[in-house]
């Protein structure tokens, strides 16, 4: 009996490129679980694909995996991400897009570099936000800790601005740190 989303390929030696393949994303997924920035789950989906054309042994072990195997056969079934996990990967690529920068601007680029990699961190917050169905779960607790995250965010973003500026930039990030903090408290 045939499983769901299995479809090997007849010819072994493009079965053993779509293993090959498999094999590249699950160690940038695993390297992904290390590197703030760098997706762990979507290179494991990705990796789930092209097992199911390569390997039923692999396909099964990815798809039943204690730690991943959850979130893609949810993926896999259509639906989605829970609402944490999308806080949390934007949250993480932002991070990621903020250093990138930071970096830039250090390292004297003229712009070009970082509008780069600004409407990448758009895109991809764009798309894992927007077009990655949402697992629905308790909606007034996610709120609320959305709020913390999102103070708690804001408030290390103003922290940062103001060890980058000075005068009234630095006012302006203080008084920002203090109400972030204040909105992460209430919450």
């Amino acid at each position: 009996m045939p499983q769901e989303g299995l479809r090997l390929a007849r010819n072994p030696l493009t079965r053993s490129v779509w293993m090959l393949l498999g094999h590249a994303c699950v160690a940038i997924g695993t390297i992904g679980a290390y590197v703030p920035g760098l997706p762990t789950v979507s290179f494991y989906v990705l990796a789930a694909a092209f097992y199911a054309r390569g390997s039923e042994k692999f396909y099964n072990w990815l798809l039943h995996h204690p730690v991943f195997g959850g979130y893609i056969r949810d993926y896999r079934a259509g639906m989605g991400m829970p609402f944490r996990s999308k806080v949390y990967t934007i949250a993480m690529m932002w991070i990621a897009v903020t250093y990138a920068v930071y970096a830039l601007t250090r390292l004297g680029d003229p712009g070009y570099g970082q509008a780069s990699v600004l409407l990448a961190g758009i895109v991809g917050a764009w798309f894992v936000g927007l077009r990655i169905p949402t697992q629905h779960t308790d909606r007034e607790a996610n709120m609320r800790w959305l709020l913390r995250v999102f103070g708690v965010t804001c408030a290390a973003l103003y922290v940062v601005v103001a060890w980058l500026g000075t005068g009234p930039l630095q006012l302006l990030a203080a008084a920002g740190a203090a109400a972030a903090v204040g909105l992460s408290a209430r919450a």
